[in-house]
C-alpha cells in the first residue's frame, strides 16, 4: 500500500507563535505604558491615579513571565516531537481509522479515534508540537482512512501524539 506524507514534525516548523505572540504583544504595549509614562493620558486620568507605577510594573513582569514560559515550553515540545520524527524515535502504527469522533466546527472537544487499539485525541485548539488539525478544519483524517503514524506514547495524561502521519493514497 503506498502512502502520501501529510505531516512531519521534522519539517513543520515551530507551532507555538501565536501563543508567544500574545506575550510580546503584552510585553510591547506594557513596556510602552511603563517607560513612556506620557502615553498613558490616553488611557483615562482615573485608570492612572488609581493603579500608579506599580501597575505597569506587574503587567510588564508578567507578561515577560508569560512570554519566556511558552516560549521555553513550546519550543522544548516541538523540538522533541521533531527529533522523534525525524530520527524515527517513535513507535508506528498501521491500519484503519476506526472509532472516529470528529471534533464539531465549534470546537470545545477533541477528534479522537482508534487505530489498532491505540488511542489518539488532539484538537485544533490545544497547542502540541504534533499533529492538531481536526477534521472540522480542514483534517486527513476520516473514519475507515487507512493510515500510517509514527507517535510518541502518553505524550500527556490523555493522548498519544502524531510526530508523523500518512494516509493511504485512493
Amino acid at each position: 500500500m503506498e502512502y502520501e506524507l501529510v505531516y512531519d514534525a521534522a519539517t513543520a516548523g515551530f507551532s507555538g507563535w501565536m501563543f508567544v505572540g500574545i506575550g510580546l504583544v503584552i510585553t510591547a504595549v506594557s513596556g510602552t505604558l511603563l517607560f513612556f509614562p506620557n502615553l498613558r493620558q490616553y488611557f483615562g486620568k482615573i485608570q492612572n491615579r488609581f493603579f500608579g507605577n506599580w501597575y505597569y510594573w506587574l503587567i510588564f513582569l508578567f507578561a515577560i513571565f508569560w512570554t519566556m514560559t511558552a516560549g521555553i515550553i513550546t519550543w522544548t515540545d516541538n523540538t522533541r516531537v521533531a527529533d522523534a520524527s525525524e530520527h524515527n524515535r517513535c513507535t508506528v502504527v498501521e491500519g484503519e481509522v476506526e472509532n472516529f469522533v470528529p471534533m464539531p466546527k465549534s470546537g470545545h472537544a477533541r477528534e479522537t479515534f482508534t487505530v489498532e487499539e491505540v488511542d489518539f485525541a488532539f484538537s485544533d485548539y490545544v497547542i502540541t508540537g504534533g499533529y492538531n488539525n481536526t477534521r472540522s478544519h480542514g483534517g486527513s483524517i476520516t473514519g475507515g482512512a487507512k493510515v500510517r503514524i509514527c507517535y510518541i506514547e502518553g505524550f500527556d495524561a490523555s493522548s498519544n501524539l502524531i510526530a508523523r502521519l500518512e494516509v493511504a493514497k485512493e
